[in-house]
């Protein structure tokens, strides 16, 4: 893993060339065009992992972090996460047009 605590600190955009994409780290002056609710809301949705839910319920090892997300995705109580995290998604990839498909999030 490359070293990105220069590009972290200064704020410049980060390349994910494993996907092909440019992250664009907003500025504080962005994020609150946004609201910060929202922003945070959308980034703790993208940050979502298995280990954060009950065992109990669902055998967590068949499913992964990003069918986690996707469930997220398309619940119809959860259309609030879904609104923040595709206006959060925005702001992070402001070069792209981001969509959601029931199985996909896709960036052109």
């Amino acid at each position: 893993m490359e070293d990105l605590r220069a590009a972290l600190m200064t704020g410049i955009d980060i390349p994910i060339p494993e996907c092909r994409l440019i992250l664009h780290q907003p500025s504080i002056r962005e994020i609150s065009y946004l609201g910060e609710t929202t922003y945070f809301t959308g980034a703790q949705t993208l940050c979502l992992n298995k280990t954060m839910f009950i065992k109990d319920e669902v055998d967590l090892a068949a499913i992964n972090n990003f069918q986690i997300f996707m469930m997220v995705m398309v619940e119809k109580e959860t259309n609030d996460k879904k609104k923040a995290t595709l206006d959060t998604l925005r702001v992070l990839f402001p070069d792209y047009k981001v969509l959601l498909t029931p199985q996909s999030l896709l960036f052109q």
